[in-house]
């Protein structure tokens, strides 16, 4: 609790710092070079779940804030978002994971609120919150496999 409290408050602290240039500070940054600064901004696993929607995160607000910090500044910066193979491989086990609890799952539509109360966390709930919120359980194929398959052009589509 302890850790999550501090993380939290970190969290917060960077996006309202990173958030807080005014126009004025951005336009100074642009001209003070003579040749406009490409920065690169590499994301981890969480960030790329957070962006997706895949899992309730504490990191989900800072995610977005940050992703609408690169909207206001790419007018002005060059900010490419990027990603490394090892996350990439990282999400896909998460993703399999999550697959994998799931697929042989037999939950009466009625149930699935309280099967995604019942302690699961990350993708698993979300996706039995899905079902739940469609009233039939939602195929874990139909759910899971574009992410497996088309993860990179997924991503690529959100700008990363």
């Amino acid at each position: 609790s302890v850790r999550r409290y501090v993380l939290r408050t970190m969290n917060a602290y960077f996006v309202v710092r990173a958030s807080g240039l005014n126009d004025q500070t951005i336009e100074k940054l642009a001209k003070s070079a003579t040749q406009h600064p490409t920065a690169v901004l590499f994301f981890d696993t969480n960030v790329l779940f957070s962006l997706l929607g895949l899992y309730e995160n504490p990191a989900d607000e800072g995610s977005l804030a940050l992703m609408h910090l690169v909207q206001k500044l790419s007018s002005s910066v060059p900010i490419k978002l990027r990603v490394l193979p090892p996350t990439l491989d990282e999400m896909k086990r998460a993703i399999t994971a999550s697959q994998e609890a799931v697929i042989n799952m037999r939950i009466s539509p009625k149930l699935l609120n309280t099967a995604a109360s019942a302690g699961i966390s990350g993708i698993t709930e979300k996706f039995l919150r899905l079902s739940a919120g469609r009233g039939a359980t939602v195929s874990p194929g139909d759910y899971f496999e574009p992410y497996l398959k088309n993860l990179l052009t997924i991503l690529r589509g959100n700008g990363v």
